[in-house]
C-alpha cells in the first residue's frame, strides 16, 4: 500500500511538472516566409534570436490573444525588409480577446518590433515593454504604415513609438494608446508623419 501511495505521489509530481512546462516555445533566429501563427497553446514564446517576417508572396505572422512573447537582450522582430517587395511581411497581433504581451526575457532591453517599408500589420490591445535598445523604440516604423491601436508601450530604453520618414510617406495610424515611462521623450514619438489621436 505504501508503494502504491508513493507511486501516486510521484505520478502527481510528474503531472504537475508537465503542466508547468507545457506550452513554452523557443524561437531561434529565423526568417518566416509562410503564414505562421503563434498560438496560445504554445505560449510563452521565448525569442532568442532575430525574427524576420518577409517573403513573396507576403507572409503573415499572426499572434493569438493572450500570448506572451519574451524577447532576449538586443533581439528584434522585423516585419518586411527595406523597399524590396519580394521581402514584404505582415504582423497581426490582435489582443482584443486577451492582451498580447511583448516583454524582456533577459537582463537587458530587447530591440523592437520594426516595420520596414514593405512591412505592415496591426498591433491592437497589446502591451509592449522594455525594448528600444537600438536607439529607436519599442515599436519602430520606418517608412511604413501599420495600425497601432489601444495598446500600452512603456519602459522603453528610448522611445515608446518611433516613426521615421525618409523617401516614402510613412503614415501609421496610432490611436488610443498609452505611451508612458519611456527613456527618450515623454510623448514617445520620434520623427513623425503619423495619424495620432487620443494617445
Amino acid at each position: 500500500m505504501k508503494k502504491f501511495f508513493s507511486f501516486i505521489g510521484v505520478l502527481g509530481i510528474l503531472i504537475g511538472f508537465a503542466q508547468f512546462s507545457w506550452g513554452q516555445t523557443t524561437i531561434t533566429t529565423t526568417t518566416i516566409t509562410t503564414d505562421t501563427t503563434w498560438t496560445l497553446a504554445g505560449s510563452p514564446y521565448i525569442v532568442t534570436g532575430h525574427v524576420y517576417v518577409q517573403g513573396s508572396p507576403t507572409p503573415t505572422l499572426t499572434i493569438e490573444p493572450g500570448v506572451e512573447v519574451r524577447v532576449n537582450d538586443y533581439v528584434c522582430l522585423e516585419i518586411g525588409h527595406g523597399s524590396d517587395n519580394a521581402k514584404s511581411g505582415i504582423l497581426m497581433a490582435d489582443g482584443s480577446a486577451g492582451t498580447i504581451t511583448f516583454t524582456m526575457a533577459g537582463s537587458s532591453y530587447w530591440n523592437n518590433i520594426g516595420f520596414h517599408q514593405t512591412g505592415t500589420g496591426t498591433i491592437n490591445h497589446c502591451l509592449i515593454e522594455y525594448g528600444g535598445y537600438n536607439g529607436y523604440g519599442n515599436i519602430w516604423c520606418y517608412d511604413s504604415s501599420p495600425n497601432i491601436l489601444n495598446s500600452i508601450t512603456r519602459n522603453s530604453k528610448n522611445h515608446g513609438i518611433y516613426v521615421y520618414r525618409y523617401d516614402y510617406n510613412a503614415n501609421p495610424l496610432i490611436l488610443g494608446n498609452t505611451i508612458t515611462d519611456n527613456g527618450t521623450t515623454t510623448s514617445g514619438y520620434g520623427r513623425a508623419n503619423a495619424s495620432k489621436s487620443h494617445n
